[in-house]
């Protein structure tokens, strides 16, 4: 089983606009330009040890709802830290 977090499927989801979005970006930002490949050589480098080493350092324990409209119309989630108010 390979320990790369992201699928080479996942990773083709990208359209030309925003391909060229990315590249005058990194132009702007940085002055250089990376070729697709140098991406999803990046992207395919990311190993679940990688994932597992960010996440402890930064755990996902808190999360953020917005809601639009009636807050009588919209079910309370049952978790204590994120009560609304």
């Amino acid at each position: 089983m390979p320990t790369n977090a992201v699928s080479r499927p996942a990773s083709h989801s990208c359209s030309c606009s925003s391909r060229l979005f990315a590249v005058g970006s990194n132009w702007t930002h940085r002055h250089e330009y990376r070729r697709v490949k140098d991406d999803l050589d990046a992207i395919d480098a990311v190993t679940l040890a990688d994932v597992a080493a960010v996440l402890s350092r930064h755990p996902l324990t808190g999360g953020t709802s917005l809601a639009v409209g009636p807050l009588a119309e919209l079910a309370q989630p049952d978790s204590e830290w994120c009560k609304l108010e």
